[in-house]
């Protein structure tokens, strides 16, 4: 079964796609790999002979929408920014077990594929799980590891994330409102930008939603990871509460040089480019260290 609910609307989130690429204002190459899981459509920015970032983006997302936040990026790295299977609308619509290592087994299909021996990988959200996912699989492969208020760490609990995620999400499925849709935007998002509002509205819409929560790591599963760690956490994430994911990021990731808090941010961080910029310049200060 697709895991989207018709072509139309996969096709709509594809023109998306292309909008949110307009707003990276840089030289861009798509590349489409193939791997054991699928074909991969990977976006391409950055000088040729700069060092290399994997960037893996969230959830129900794309390339395009993950390097439009850090556009800055791809003036100092080479970026492969890769479009999670299951989460795209340019991969395969493949949704591998969140309960195992498969993402992270894709993840290292797509850096043999693309012929990247060792690179530094940044993850955002869901991408985040990913990201620790080829951490546990192929260690090696990682010079440094940069987390963006990932999953797979730590989940949301008590009433705000069921009143003010869950439900309006339900909700949504069940009488489709323009509102019902806003009211989650809204609880995900630290500014009210419109483009990413109106996206929301059509995601929540156009998949098939798969509420399987990926595994978080345990204490000890990556006690022998030896590469950089950063986590940046938000201090209003509902989802993964920044304090709750800073405590535990010290206890996973034995070498964790890094964390940041984003100040008043929900789990989407600004997506204004100041914001975006200071963002990106968070990253390059510790993968450059």
């Amino acid at each position: 079964m697709s895991i989207f609910r018709s072509p139309a609307d996969k096709d709509a989130l594809i023109a998306w796609h292309h909008r949110f690429r307009e707003r990276i204002g840089r030289p861009m190459d798509s590349r489409v790999i193939d791997t054991t899981f699928g074909v991969t459509h990977v976006l391409v920015a950055g000088p040729v002979d700069a060092p290399p970032l994997v960037l893996l983006h969230g959830a129900l997302a794309s390339s395009a929408h993950a390097l439009s936040v850090v556009p800055t990026l791809a003036d100092r790295y080479r970026v492969f920014a890769l479009d999670v299977i299951g989460q795209s609308p340019l991969s395969a619509e493949n949704r591998p077990d969140v309960n195992g290592n498969a993402y992270g087994e894709w993840a290292l299909a797509c850096l043999d594929a693309l012929a990247l021996g060792r690179t530094a990988v940044l993850g955002v959200s869901w991408g985040g799980f990913v990201a620790c996912r080829l951490a546990v699989v192929a260690p090696e492969r990682i010079t440094a590891l940069s987390l963006v208020v990932p999953a797979g760490i730590v989940s949301g609990y008590g009433w705000e994330p069921v009143v003010k995620l869950a439900f309006p999400m339900l909700l949504s499925r069940i009488v489709p409102s323009r509102r019902n849709f806003e009211r989650f935007a809204e609880a995900q998002l630290t500014v009210r930008d419109p483009l990413w509002v109106d996206y929301l509205v059509d995601a929540l819409q156009a998949f098939r939603m798969d509420f399987r929560a990926p595994r978080n790591l345990s204490d000890d599963e990556l006690a022998a990871f030896g590469a950089p760690v950063q986590v940046i956490a938000a201090e209003r994430d509902l989802m993964f509460p920044g304090a709750r994911l800073l405590e535990r990021a010290r206890r996973v990731f034995p070498n964790l040089r890094s964390t940041e808090m984003l100040a008043g941010a929900r789990h989407s961080p600004s997506t204004e480019p100041e914001a975006g910029r200071a963002l990106a310049a968070s990253i390059a200060r510790f993968l450059d260290a």
